[in-house]
């Protein structure tokens, strides 16, 4: 498993046959298991792009849980 959201790593772990997930898949994971709001998530999302992290963030909650 890596967690990065390096999309060019994220890409060759994926032709390694390695599982990749991003922050965004991450919160989404906490989300599911009843540890996090989406409101907490999206504000912690917007927190790190505005401090230059490039994470995704999705532009719904539908998107937020489709990964």
């Amino acid at each position: 498993m890596l967690l990065t959201d390096d999309r060019d790593a994220s890409r060759m772990a994926g032709r390694k046959s390695l599982t990749s997930w991003d922050t965004t898949r991450l919160l989404a994971d906490f989300h599911f298991s009843g540890d996090l709001e989406w409101e907490e998530a999206r504000q912690a999302l917007q927190r790190m792009d505005d401090a230059g992290r490039g994470v995704r963030i999705p532009a719904s909650y539908q998107e937020f849980i489709q990964g």
